[in-house]
């Protein structure tokens, strides 16, 4: 997190120099210029100096206005030193102190938690990142510090609580953002929260979260979200989109000298095309990262996938055989340079035709490499010869094909010089082009798909194979580029001059299908009703029937979009995209509120398309449905099935588990409910928030089993509390630890009343205390855990104790407590006050809470009569 801060720094040393000049007119000069001599060597990053220089200054001004701003470098110094743990110590010792340090409390709570990250301590930083965004509302820190917090909560893994901080409305990240669009830590926790939602699952919200990003972000920014994207994609099952997305990302402007970025765009691009079976793309995906830059363990990794499939790969044909013979065998013949260049073209055929050459022929070494080896042969032993501009040529390809793109651009370039005008030079030309797209240079690329469609249209086969890709290609880049002028002329070049081919039909739906994720479906909807009007038998008519009912569930006109999918199944039953297409039908019916067609659509799913991807969320759409509806019984049926027949992934069978022993908990089918929560609790891979819930539910089980069996042992009482104490211990920054810490002290409670056994009160004070503690965040649970404690400290004869906390929910929090809280909270303060023959005191807590909870009136006014007549009663000391 302090990459990229310096700036910023800078600015803070600025201010504080500025403030302390303000504070201190009677500072004296020799003051003044020791202050400004250790700002210097801050602002120079001279840390171990501005260490020094700084605490000097404390020592002969100990009385100085500029003491709060010098004790705070000293404390940065020594963060920027690595001695977290003496940063920490100064900050939090500052902070005992925190009237003194005025304006700066905030920077105090701030580099605090930067010095708690730094160590590692992420739970202790994300507490201290929360302190300056609830606490300090004005701060200059509380976007960036609402945004750490919830980094911390995503290193921990902790997904549910990231998207709980970062989606808020109402919460400080979401304030602090609003103004501040263009903000980093703003477009920073928007890509955050798209990452925690596809950690969830949340496939669509993940994506919806994306395009809260504005579209011209920091090149690190855009990169990431294109990822993040492309990943989104390739867990939804969409594989062709996710290709599309880091295809944009290698030909993306800017995209250079972030090496890590560009390791995982490679890795990425090699899964996707694992993925679509494409063996050849993705070896070439992978040997990007071959790049002696790249640390070993990713040339090694690459290197491993590059040799798996390798291995896939079939055997050479004879020609490659006579080809080698021949060149084994004559290695001075003059004539050696056209077989040494055929060879290495075939090479390269059979290379992009994914078909391997035979290891005796080739041996282990890639195909690529060998012909390079035979095409740098031929330059260095034929520096003459006629075919050096083939040679190029095909030199470019290899490196085309190995994705080194600046090496492929340098050699397409020399081939354009060396060679005549001809096909090939046109080829040179076109492959120029080709590699600044891949090279996110747009521009560059489209002035050379039109210099080639200018320029040769003489030669037919140019015209034939490679106008309508250039065209194609402009397309493609202007899009990019977003210059949507640009993608309708190519559109309509192409549909004018190639009005049957695959590239029309894919040109409409590229540029609808981009208009669609620009936010604007309804052109999109335009275009694709020309396309329908103009390609009536087109293959792609099913993608854009697709899209068009995509496109009124994107603007939530679910009537019309159900009339689209309801067709698109009818017409097109046996076409390969049937699933997706019923699983998005069944959705829509869902978000339209018909959800007993959808209940029909999801179950029907389901039993035709058990091997599809999608299966186990629409297993999981029905069983939640149920669960919804109190069908305990059929929810828990279809969680069972969705875990033991579906193969939904680690997370999703531990999630159904999860549920279907709350179903069988809701039947108060209790053994039952505990084997399913002992089994998730039981899995090692399970994800910490599901093992959390886990733990915390099976307290609950067990607790209830208590309850209907008051006659069992203690010790089986404890399993409950050991349970919940399970959450406090290993998931202490889970909301469910505050949760947990109630529930031990309710069991606590719960055995000193049943048993009348007072000891129990202590440790059930303590809970109560602990979740007080943990409860900043959830008032409701807070205000339940001081009823509590409240009801303890009655218990235990303490009576004022008992009576300030109930007053806490009832006076300083009563605008946000849940009302049945608040009404048992002043249910007891006034039993305590008439305990005490307080009478006044407690007819005026029963006004009170009748005016907070008007639905009370008439049961309070009772309260109150029965209180007066104690009130009116003579006293036995006034007789």
């Amino acid at each position: 997190m302090m990459r990229g801060r310096l700036r910023i720094y800078l600015l803070l040393s600025l201010c504080l120099l500025l403030g302390g000049a303000v504070a201190g007119h009677a500072a004296s000069t020799t003051e003044t210029r020791a202050f400004a001599a250790a700002t210097k060597s801050f602002q120079d990053k001279l840390y171990p100096l501005a260490e020094k220089t700084f605490s000097e200054f404390l020592g002969k001004f100990p009385e100085s206005t500029l003491k709060t701003e010098a004790l705070l470098y000293v404390g940065i110094s020594r963060l920027y030193q690595t001695n977290y743990d003496s940063a920490i110590d100064l900050f939090r010792t500052g902070l005992k102190e925190e009237p003194r340090l005025g304006a700066l409390a905030d920077q105090f709570f701030f580099w605090l938690a930067e010095s708690l990250f730094q160590k590692g301590n992420l739970p202790g930083a994300a507490a201290a990142y929360a302190e300056v965004a609830r606490r300090f509302p004005l701060s200059s820190r509380r976007l960036e510090a609402s945004y750490n917090e919830a980094l911390c909560y995503s290193r921990l893994g902790q997904w549910p609580r990231v998207t709980d901080l970062l989606l808020k409305p109402e919460g400080s990240f979401q304030i602090a953002a609003r103004p501040q669009p263009q903000n980093e830590f703003s477009f920073r926790g928007w890509l955050l929260l798209a990452e925690a939602l596809y950690r969830q699952n949340r496939q669509a919200d993940a994506e919806q979260s994306l395009k809260a990003l504005p579209v011209e972000v920091p090149a690190e920014i855009g990169w990431r979200r294109q990822l993040l994207l492309a990943r989104i994609h390739l867990a939804a099952g969409k594989s062709e989109a996710a290709l599309l997305v880091v295809t944009n990302i290698v030909a993306a402007p800017g995209n250079a000298g972030q090496r890590p970025l560009q390791a995982e765009t490679a890795f990425l691009e090699g899964e996707i095309f694992e993925k679509l079976e494409r063996s050849a793309d993705a070896v070439q995906a992978y040997e990007r990262n071959l790049n002696e830059i790249n640390p070993p363990e990713i040339r090694r990794r690459a290197l491993g996938r590059i040799v798996d499939l390798t291995l896939q790969q079939g055997k050479t044909q004879d020609a490659v055989k006579r080809l080698q013979t021949f060149i084994e065998q004559n290695p001075k013949d003059p004539a050696v340079d056209s077989a040494r260049l055929a060879y290495a073209e075939l090479l390269l055929r059979q290379y992009f035709e994914n078909v391997p050459a035979a290891p005796a022929l080739v041996g282990s070494t890639n195909l690529i490499d060998q012909a390079l080896t035979n095409l740098s042969r031929v330059e260095a032993e034929f520096p003459a010869s006629a075919l050096l501009g083939k040679v190029a040529l095909n030199q470019g390809w290899c490196f085309w094909a190995k994705g080194d793109m600046a090496a492929a651009e340098t050699l397409f370039g020399v081939a354009l010089q060396r060679l005549p005008f001809s096909e090939d030079q046109a080829t040179a030309l076109f492959k120029t082009a080709d590699t600044q797209f891949r090279a996110g240079r747009h521009e560059q690329a489209i002035t050379n798909y039109n210099l080639l469609l200018q320029n040769y249209g003489s030669l037919p086969r140019v015209k034939e194979e490679l106008f309508e890709s250039a065209l194609y290609q402009i397309l493609r880049a202007s899009l990019a580029l977003g210059n949507q002028a640009v993608a309708r002329d190519a559109m309509a070049r192409i549909l004018a001059s190639y009005p049957t081919s695959t590239f029309a039909e894919r040109s409409v739906l590229m540029l609808g299908q981009e208009l669609t994720r620009r936010g604007d479906p309804g052109e999109a909807r335009t275009l694709f009703g020309q396309f329908l009007q103009r390609f009536t038998n087109s293959a792609l008519l099913p993608d854009i029937e697709l899209a068009v009912a995509r496109s009124y569930a994107q603007e939530q006109q679910w009537s019309n979009a159900i009339t689209k999918y309801d067709a698109w199944v009818t017409n097109f039953a046996s076409h390969p995209l049937r699933p997706e297409a019923e699983f998005a039908r069944a959705l829509t019916y869902g978000q339209a509120g018909r959800e007993t067609n959808a209940l029909a659509l999801f179950t029907n799913f389901v039993a035709r398309f058990a091997t599809n991807h999608l299966a186990p969320r629409a297993q999981n759409w029905v069983a939640t449905f149920y669960f919804n509806h109190d069908d305990f019984a059929n929810a828990e049926k279809n969680y069972q099935l969705l875990y033991q027949t579906l193969n939904p992934g680690i997370e999703m069978s531990c999630q159904a588990r999860l549920n279907a022993g709350r179903a069988a908990f809701e039947l108060q089918q209790l053994r039952d409910a505990r084997n399913y929560f002992s089994d998730v609790i039981n899995e090692s891979n399970a994800p910490p928030a599901i093992a959390a819930q886990a733990w915390y539910a099976l307290g609950d089980t067990i607790f209830q089993q208590f309850i209907a069996n008051t006659n069992q042992p203690q010790e089986t009482f404890g399993e409950a509390i050991r349970a919940f104490a399970k959450v406090t211990q290993d998931y202490p920054t889970n909301m469910l630890a505050m949760l947990a810490w109630g529930r031990i002290g309710d069991c606590n409670m719960f055995w000193a009343e049943l048993k009348s056994d007072r000891a129990a009160l202590p440790a059930a004070a303590q809970a109560y205390r602990n979740a007080i503690r943990l409860a900043d965040l959830e008032p409701a649970a807070q205000h339940q855990a001081r009823v509590g404690l409240a009801r303890v400290m009655e218990k235990t004869g303490d009576s004022a104790a008992a009576l300030e906390n109930y007053a806490k929910v009832l006076y300083e929090e009563s605008d946000k407590a849940d009302p049945f809280w608040l009404k048992e909270a002043a249910l007891g303060a006034a039993r305590v006050c008439e305990g005490l023959e307080q009478w006044e005191q407690a007819i005026n807590i029963y006004r009170r809470l009748s005016t907070l909870l008007p639905a009370t009136q008439s049961a309070m006014e009772k309260r109150i009569a029965s209180a007066r007549q104690h009130l009116d009663r003579p006293r036995s000391d006034q007789r």
